[in-house]
């Protein structure tokens, strides 16, 4: 009787019914939080004026995230009255197109050239898997010192 093939060590065997082999199925969901922070380091040549920084941020589409949750921006510098600005799509071809962007921070922030300070955004961003959105963190000041 039988005629399948012997399973041992090393084998797995074929699943039920269905001759194929095993495979790994991943929840749909997280059921943890991952708190990840990332850090940047940036080279000053002290050639330009440096009072702001805009960058892209994605949530990959490749992992099983069910969306990512920005809620905070940590910067240095010599700071002072500082905002914090969102677009969705990115920040390309928006640079001056002010109608574009959504400000989630203003605040004063004393100087800190060597720890990085904690800007808590008034709005959480969160983007769902796929989607970009383009940040900006601007500072008042007019000096190479700002952020």
């Amino acid at each position: 009787a039988g005629g399948g093939k012997a399973s041992g060590p090393g084998r797995a065997a074929p699943a039920a019914g269905c001759g194929a082999m095993a495979y790994l199925q991943l929840q749909s969901t997280a059921d943890y939080v991952m708190h990840k922070s990332f850090t940047v380091e940036t080279t000053d040549y002290m050639d330009h004026t440096f009072c702001g920084v805009m960058f892209d941020v994605s949530a990959k589409s490749t992992l099983p995230v069910e969306y990512l949750e920005i809620s905070a921006i940590w910067v240095r510098g010599a700071l002072g009255n500082l905002t914090v600005w969102y677009t969705r799509g990115g920040h390309k071809n928006k640079y001056s197109v002010k109608s574009a962007w959504t400000k989630i921070f203003e605040g004063a922030k004393a100087s800190s050239m060597g720890s990085l300070v904690c800007l808590e955004l008034d709005t959480k961003l969160r983007l769902e898997p796929g989607e970009l959105i383009g940040l900006y963190v601007h500072s008042t000041r007019h000096d190479d010192q700002a952020i």
